[in-house]
């Protein structure tokens, strides 16, 4: 899927207009109409956040694939069988993708209510591979749920990131109720590898 966010990205720094940069890439795509938009969009939320940090990190062509975004119900969909969780993705027309998800009884369970419940709502997935593994990130939400506004929020979570880990600690008026340090080298890793790129650009 590569191709076509490079393509978005280099025809905005050419000077394009975004609504004709939208027309020219979806319609020379190759791919399911929805598809197309999805990933187009996917290259204009990276540019916006570019112009958002006033043009720092400026996006740079890359070789590797971008990850496939979708709609569901038009991009993929996902079937109930047995003790499984089937799905199709339909990037191009007529060629489809199928297979079974693998994951966690509790990630099947999120997903299945998601299918089946009102009031919950599959949304957007991404395709990727990551770490020589492929994968289906799905997003699934939850309408009814009730969310308090910030001022009424009674719990604060602190996140500290340093070299090492990843420290994140709750506390409320009362004091701190939790916290916990994830120490993983992958963090580290892709800590120097962020700032390397950074130095690089």
């Amino acid at each position: 899927m590569s191709p076509r966010v490079q393509r978005s990205i280099r025809l905005n720094y050419d000077g394009w207009d975004w609504d004709k940069i939208e027309d020219v890439v979806e319609q020379n795509a190759e791919l399911v109409q929805n598809t197309a938009q999805c990933i187009i969009g996917k290259a204009f939320d990276a540019l916006d956040n570019y112009y958002d940090n006033d043009d720092w990190g400026r996006l740079w062509y890359k070789h590797e694939p971008f990850p496939l975004r979708m709609n569901y119900g038009e991009g993929y969909n996902h079937f109930l069988e047995d003790e499984t969780v089937r799905f199709r993705i339909s990037a191009k027309p007529y060629n489809h993708v199928k297979g079974d998800l693998r994951g966690t009884q509790d990630q099947f369970d999120l997903l299945k209510q998601a299918i089946e419940a009102d009031d919950w709502h599959v949304g957007t997935a991404e395709a990727l591979v990551q770490n020589g593994r492929e994968e289906l990130n799905v997003t699934i939400t939850n309408g009814a749920a009730k969310v308090s506004t910030k001022a009424a929020a009674e719990t604060v979570i602190g996140v500290d990131v340093n070299e090492d880990c990843v420290a994140l600690a709750a506390l409320t008026e009362s004091g701190p109720e939790d916290s916990v340090v994830i120490d993983y080298p992958d963090i580290k890793e892709e800590r120097h590898r962020y700032f390397t790129v950074g130095k690089r650009m």
